[in-house]
């Protein structure tokens, strides 16, 4: 089983990650809507959406969007975040692998908050380039929300620990062969049992993309450092936000 199949379908996932709020996801929508004009970009495939943040946010501010994620869970939380705000008729949720192109295409294709570079083989990374681009029309556009790789490593913390929800957990962080891995331990309080999951994401800087785009008859028109549009800098942006035409 790969690493993201048991993770993100487990309760303890949510736990550990509920800092990651709304007010985040609206920040990323209005950057990125200033250069998807809602006029021209109608219909978005939101490609590894979680649990639906980016995607029912972008439907709340009027786009027809598709999510699509692995994880049966993240998928059924987001169908009933969907329901609850009346978004049936703007936004549906399938499970799906972005390695497997679907037979459809949207006039934009985002894959959003470090929901890439999951697989060991850099082949199947860029498959799932060349899958967003298949399942994007002709002068459409393909954006890709990373990380940034070189603060991500020059500024690793190597262990982290603390308390959740009855349990204690340690995070370990280290690089293996250009891939940033975090193990997670959790025990509950009187339980010798530890559960362990791991989250593994490729280290890729901007010239592999860049590279990756090109190979995929990509043109690179933007890239920023953060959610506010700030340009990109290796040593001090937090994020990699790369937006792309298809030819």
């Amino acid at each position: 089983m790969n690493w993201f199949e048991d993770w993100f379908d487990s309760p303890l996932y949510d736990a550990l990650y509920a800092d990651r709020d709304q007010k985040e996801a609206e920040q990323t929508i209005e950057l990125l809507s200033n250069y998807l004009p809602i006029d021209q970009y109608k219909s978005l495939l939101d490609l590894g959406c979680g649990r639906g943040r980016h995607a029912i946010t972008l439907a709340l501010k009027g786009y027809r969007v598709t999510g699509v994620d692995l994880s049966p869970k993240s998928i059924e939380h987001a169908r009933k975040q969907a329901q609850a705000e009346g978004l049936d008729d703007r936004v549906d949720f399938h499970i799906g692998d972005m390695r497997d192109r679907m037979d459809h295409t949207y006039d934009a294709v985002l894959n959003l908050f470090t929901s890439f570079g999951y697989f060991d083989d850099d082949d199947e990374n860029r498959k799932v380039i060349t899958n967003m681009v298949s399942m994007t029309r002709p002068n459409g556009k393909v954006v890709i929300d990373f990380l940034n790789a070189d603060r991500v490593t020059s500024n690793l913390k190597p262990e982290e620990s603390g308390k959740l929800e009855g349990a204690e957990y340690e995070i370990r962080r280290y690089i293996d062969d250009d891939t940033i891995v975090k193990e997670i331990r959790f025990q509950k309080t009187g339980d010798r049992r530890c559960i362990k999951f791991e989250e593994r994401v490729k280290a890729y800087r901007p010239d592999w993309f860049k590279d990756a785009f090109s190979k995929n008859n990509l043109k690179l028109l933007q890239t920023f450092g953060d959610y506010d549009g700030s340009a990109y800098d290796a040593d001090s942006s937090p994020r990699l936000i790369l937006i792309a035409e298809r030819k």
